[in-house]
């Protein structure tokens, strides 16, 4: 339901991905991700409060999700650290200390950084610490570049385990998917807690995005858009509307004014004759 404490039309500072396009994430009945692209002009529920970051900190676990499969199928294997390119690392516990400068936490519940280079002496300190279990070459910066061109793209997508829905100057409020994921799918409990609170702040109740084709957010509490709100009965409320309802009580004082103005021109202009 809208807040009742929500203003009319507000225009809301979504972090926007390309011009006024903005990314949010929601899941479904089964735990599901779907990432959910505006177009230029699309809406985002009510509940959504604009907070879920930019898609690079959102796609890295996408991306760096599909190199711990294939490690854990056996399709690749841990390799010696390297001061030369970037790298996953993986850890059994938390590292207290020790941690290369300027490696970043993957938002993945499974312990894992990005390091993009490593010094001889961070290689050996790595290598001395108990709780690290190995490296695996991959540049996450690329692979994240990667999967916002697959996922909205034209070819694949799927293969990171979240569905895509997108909308673009269609009825305001209409979603229709883009990329069915594939299994196994991305679900909520494998990130981290932090990403885990942003992609499950929305929640399509009475949904499961494998068989959801079209979703309608006049459906799931209404929502909105750049200049329009959605009610949950369908109804649309347009900025200019309301504008122009609130606009003629100004005008209306405007030429009161102007012609208080023209009158006492007119009069000065009689007695001064």
């Amino acid at each position: 339901m809208k807040p009742s404490n929500v203003a009319p039309l507000p225009t809301p500072d979504f972090p926007a991905a390309h011009s006024m396009d903005t990314t949010w994430f929601a899941v479904d009945d089964d735990g599901a991700i779907a990432a959910f692209s505006t177009g230029e002009d699309g809406a985002v529920p009510f509940a959504y409060s604009g907070e879920q970051g930019d898609e690079g900190l959102l796609f890295a676990p996408f991306a760096a999700r599909g190199a711990l499969l294939e490690l854990d199928a056996g399709e690749r294997s841990f390799a010696p650290l390297s001061t030369e390119e970037p790298q996953l690392l993986l850890f059994t516990s938390a590292p207290r200390a020790g941690l290369p400068s300027g490696a970043k936490r993957v938002g993945l519940r499974r312990i894992v950084y990005h390091a993009s280079r490593l010094s001889e002496d961070e290689v050996a300190r790595l290598s001395a610490m108990k709780n690290f279990e190995g490296a695996l070459p991959f540049d996450l910066d690329l692979a994240t570049d990667a999967i916002a061109d697959a996922m909205y793209g034209f070819d694949g997508g799927g293969e990171y385990g979240v569905f895509t829905y997108n909308t673009d100057f269609g009825e305001e409020g209409l979603y229709s998917v883009l990329r069915v994921a594939t299994e196994p799918l991305l679900r909520a409990e494998e990130l981290s807690q932090e990403l885990s609170d942003i992609v499950t702040e929305f929640r399509f109740e009475g949904v499961t995005f494998a068989n959801s084709t079209d979703l309608h957010l006049r459906d799931h509490g209404g929502g909105v858009g750049w200049g329009y709100e959605i009610a949950p009965d369908g109804t649309i409320t347009r900025e200019y509307d309301t504008r122009a309802t609130q606009a003629s009580p100004a005008r209306l004082r405007w030429v009161v004014i102007v012609l208080f103005v023209a009158i006492l021109a007119l009069l000065t202009f009689l007695m001064t004759r």
